[in-house]
């Protein structure tokens, strides 16, 4: 059984108790709802479950916990998300796109296995604040901008849709770590727009996923402007 402290509920000795396992806890969140959002919020409500039901906790606090996030997950998952959020952890955003194209009861049982994440294009900083994406772009290359719907497809697309609603102006752009590789914070006129997570293939872009979501920002800890 867990110290006793902990189990009679003094919450210095619970947060000392959940502490080391807090990032694997949010990580299997994120892994099963593939919303930084919803992975906070979800973590939230894990510790809350486990900070009530402490006094007849196990041994293994890791397992239990990451069980209690399952339960959760499983009460909070909805549609898959074909386009998951960056995540500021190590974490490849191919092995959570693989898990959301499964059913959530196969999403648990699942162990996918994280390959090495793919680095972004090299000069895609630099060719998104000259406002030309054309040197970086794979031929069948996406842009989504989710959670919305809309998916712009091909690379003649992608330049078109880019040159007249995107590069109207002038660019900063702040590489960020994610999913164990780059995503860039873009600011237009100093002012955050979006970060912009880019998957890869053979040094070219084939999904370009532009988060505008300011709660997504806020789990980087990015300022709303630069100085």
């Amino acid at each position: 059984m867990t110290t006793s402290p902990a189990r009679d509920g003094d919450p210095t000795a619970f947060a000392d108790l959940v502490s080391p396992h807090r990032d694997a806890v949010a990580t299997r969140c994120y892994l099963l709802l593939a919303s930084v959002v919803d992975a906070e919020d979800a973590l939230a409500e894990v510790l809350q479950r486990a900070f009530d039901e402490v006094a007849g906790s196990p041994e293994d606090v890791r397992g239990w916990l990451l069980a209690l996030a399952d339960e959760v997950c499983a009460e909070r998952a909805g549609e898959p998300r074909p386009h998951p959020d960056p995540w500021p952890g190590d974490v490849d955003v191919e092995a959570v796109a693989a898990l959301q194209r499964l059913p959530f009861a196969e999403r648990l049982a699942s162990q996918v296995a994280a390959g090495t994440p793919v680095p972004p294009p090299e000069g895609f900083a630099e060719a998104w604040e000259n406002g030309d994406l054309s040197s970086v772009l794979a031929e069948d290359v996406v842009l989504v901008t989710p959670p919305e719907d809309e998916v712009v497809s091909g690379r003649e697309a992608v330049l078109a849709y880019t040159a007249s609603r995107v590069f109207t102006g002038e660019w900063e752009v702040a590489e960020v770590p994610a999913n164990g590789t780059t995503a860039f914070a873009c600011y237009q006129e100093g002012e955050l727009e979006a970060l912009v997570r880019v998957r890869s293939r053979d040094g070219l872009a084939v999904e370009i996923a532009a988060f505008m979501d300011p709660a997504v920002h806020a789990a980087f800890g990015l300022p709303s402007t630069l100085d």
